[in-house]
């Protein structure tokens, strides 16, 4: 009869510190899962918006200098809900000269400008207005030679630096989501030279 009262004893004491901790686990909140270094798919980019590229110039026309030219950008677009898009951009380059006159063949140049766009679809019209930087030169930079040279040939001492503002418009057109091209208009008025 000791034997029968020690098990349902313990059969008790068995039910009641699983109930227990059954009662004290609903009661107790779970631990705080830690955080995952998984991206989540869902969240966007953190790149989203921002755009690397480079662009090469060919001027070849009946009585102007031939010349090759080009630059390169990097530049910011955000969308908003109503699907305007704003933008900077700042680039640099050489582009050679159009008129056969004069001793220079192209000018070297920095460029930074604001541009405000309506999202289409894969189709977007803007319009831009910024500020360059422009010095001409005497000698043909090939466009090979990057957007770093033709920034220290542009701040070099000596020469005839000029500020211009310009404004513009033209549209965009994404041919995939990396891959887009562009066709813009602009003019601008300038002033100089801002260094003897």
């Amino acid at each position: 009869m000791a034997l029968k009262s020690l098990v349902a004893l313990t059969a008790l004491a068995a039910l009641w510190a699983g109930g227990g901790a059954q009662a004290q686990s609903a009661a107790t909140p779970a631990p705080p899962s830690l955080p995952s270094l998984a991206l989540d798919p869902e969240a966007p980019s953190p790149w989203a918006g921002f755009y690397v590229g480079s662009e090469i110039t060919a001027a070849f026309a009946k009585g102007s200098k031939p010349g090759f030219g080009g630059a390169a950008f990097a530049g910011y677009n955000r969308e908003l809900p109503n699907n305007l898009v704003i933008g900077v951009q700042g680039s640099a380059g050489y582009e050679p000269f159009l008129f056969a006159s004069g001793p220079a063949r192209g000018f070297n140049f920095a460029e930074a400008s604001a541009k405000v766009g309506y999202d289409m679809g894969r189709f977007m019209p803007y319009v831009t207005a910024g500020v360059v930087f422009a010095k001409s030169s005497a000698f043909g930079v090939p466009a090979y030679t990057g957007a770093a040279n033709s920034m220290n040939a542009l701040f070099a001492p000596g020469g005839d630096l000029r500020a211009f503002g310009v404004v513009g418009a033209g549209f965009d057109y994404a041919i995939t989501n990396n891959l887009s091209f562009g066709v813009e208009v602009r003019a601008g008025a300038g002033r100089g030279p801002l260094a003897p």
